[in-house]
């Protein structure tokens, strides 16, 4: 499900960027924290990757504060009620919502993903994932590309020596996970015109595990390293 909303809340988002940019964060793909689902729960977890407002968030269920991420980080997944919950996503700092609430029902057992990023350079939007964690057959690994690569276009993700992974990926979508060999790969992400944006190496995905891979970041000649083209690697299980 995707929602896009007016980013009415600009001012109070840029006048936090100095505080944001020095803060740490609770994850990322070097830290993840996978944790199995509580029974009779779903979990949930928030990913920020929008480089246009790059302030810390509050992931808000139910008028819960859940946990804060910072830009290009993800929460890990935190246990969530099941049944109908109004999401909300807050500025820090302000605790002005830079989301409305929206609304996203919970099944039990079940894991979601929540991609905050822009569909616009002034708006901000959200991407939301049911997550299949079905253990993959002996040997493989389970992994599927986000694309929020901003003016990126689409992209597919291949890696040095294999045939794509995932072709023409349109950006604000997500593609739904796949088995691979379990080894390690050098991932790129290359444009419609087969131009490489952006490159990850060294990336081992083990056997039985699953494995979420986003491009973040904007597309630009000119851009804050922290806001270039970036390859990320989220561990889901």
């Amino acid at each position: 499900m995707k929602t896009t909303f007016p980013h009415f809340l600009r001012p109070f988002l840029f006048s936090s960027l100095a505080l944001a940019s020095v803060l740490t964060s609770c994850s990322n793909d070097d830290e993840d924290t996978v944790a199995p689902v509580v029974p009779g729960t779903g979990q949930a977890q928030l990913i920020h990757v929008a480089p246009y407002n790059k302030v810390k968030f509050d992931f808000v269920v139910n008028d819960k504060k859940l946990v804060d991420v910072d830009y290009g980080k993800n929460t890990g997944y935190k246990t969530v009620d099941i049944g109908s919950a109004t999401i909300k996503v807050k500025n820090s700092t302000s605790q002005a919502d830079v989301l409305p609430g929206f609304s996203q029902s919970f099944e039990k057992d079940k894991s979601y993903s929540v991609f905050i990023y822009n569909p616009t350079a002034s708006t901000l939007g959200s991407l939301v994932t049911t997550d299949d964690l079905t253990t993959p057959a002996a040997g493989k690994a389970n992994i599927r590309f986000v694309n929020t690569g901003f003016d990126a276009g689409a992209i597919t993700l291949t890696a040095v020596g294999s045939t794509p992974f995932f072709t023409n990926v349109a950006y604000g979508t997500a593609v739904a996970f796949s088995p691979i060999e379990a080894k390690t790969y050098s991932l790129e992400a290359r444009n419609s015109l087969g131009v490489t944006l952006a490159t990850k190496s060294n990336v081992s995905f083990s056997d039985g595990k699953s494995y979420t891979v986003v491009l973040r970041g904007r597309n630009s000649p000119a851009v804050p390293a922290d806001e270039a083209l970036t390859l990320d690697v989220i561990q889901n299980k």
